[in-house]
């Protein structure tokens, strides 16, 4: 797997993104969009088995090492800003966009200014409405520096979260957050509203004003263990609001699902690209 990692202008951002050409010399695109405190190196998880297709992953303000000017471009409306003028920058038509959690609102934002471009969605555990059940883990959880709090995350993240937890690299990744958050009180600050924003009354009723002019395939994937999203209404959250939608429900997965149920993810995604 050849990849490139390069820098674009969007605005007045310097953003870093990757690229792996298709095998196949195929014109089909696909774009991962990463979700809150992500990056794009999940891309690299699914890339093999996405080989008939030209791969992209951006990292937006806050991840990796783009570059922005002001706290405002820490939202998920620019992120989806920057998405959109990605696409058509780069003429990115027939394009697949794989939008994992925050990343799922992400493409969704996203869609209206670029829908010539798309012929497909796809939502991996994404934030939406039904989440404002999860509110303490976004709002306390999620960015409290303590080992207690990542266990605590991690715990909710996959189905079997002490497997996970006591993987070395699960403890180095905790680590870093933790001390980049205490050390750090900007990026602290920024993540905390970047995680309020993601269970926001504007970000919700934006959502909803867009899913009834989405025209192409909407495909929905999540797993039933998944204590970030509400497992439990989500389903039927995205039926009533987009009646088409192609959904894909994971036993015993989690918030990762091709991490933690690779086999039955892949093969369930093979179904539908």
């Amino acid at each position: 797997m050849e990849k490139e990692v390069k820098f674009i202008n969007l605005y007045d951002n310097e953003v870093e993104y990757v690229f792996i050409k298709s095998k196949t010399n195929s014109n089909k695109n696909f774009i991962f969009v990463h979700g809150f405190t992500g990056n794009f190196d999940r891309l690299f998880e699914l890339a093999d088995h996405l080989t008939d297709y030209n791969l992209y992953g951006l990292n937006f303000p806050l991840s990796g090492n783009t570059k922005y000017s002001s706290k405002e471009q820490v939202s998920v409306f620019w992120y989806a800003k920057l998405l959109s003028e990605f696409i058509k920058q780069l003429n990115l038509k027939n394009t697949t966009l794989f939008g994992h959690s925050m990343g799922g609102a992400t493409v969704i934002l996203a869609y209206p200014e670029v829908k010539d471009f798309i012929n497909k969605l796809i939502l991996v555990a994404p934030v939406n409405r039904t989440s404002l059940v999860r509110e303490s883990m976004f709002k306390n959880w999620f960015i409290k520096p303590t080992l207690e709090a990542r266990e605590h995350v991690i715990n909710n993240i996959y189905h079997d979260g002490k497997v996970f937890w006591n993987k070395a690299q699960t403890q180095e990744k905790a680590q870093a957050f933790i001390k980049i958050m205490k050390s750090n009180m900007d990026f602290n600050n920024k993540v905390s509203n970047l995680g309020l924003e993601l269970i926001s009354e504007k970000l919700f009723t934006t959502l909803e004003s867009i899913f009834p002019i989405i025209k192409v395939q909407t495909v929905l994937i999540y797993g039933t263990s998944d204590k970030i999203i509400d497992a439990e209404n989500i389903q039927a959250y995205y039926e009533t609001l987009i009646p088409s939608i192609y959904v894909i429900k994971l036993f015993n997965s989690g918030h990762i699902p091709w991490e933690e149920t690779p086999k039955e993810f892949f093969n369930q995604l093979a179904k539908i690209l």
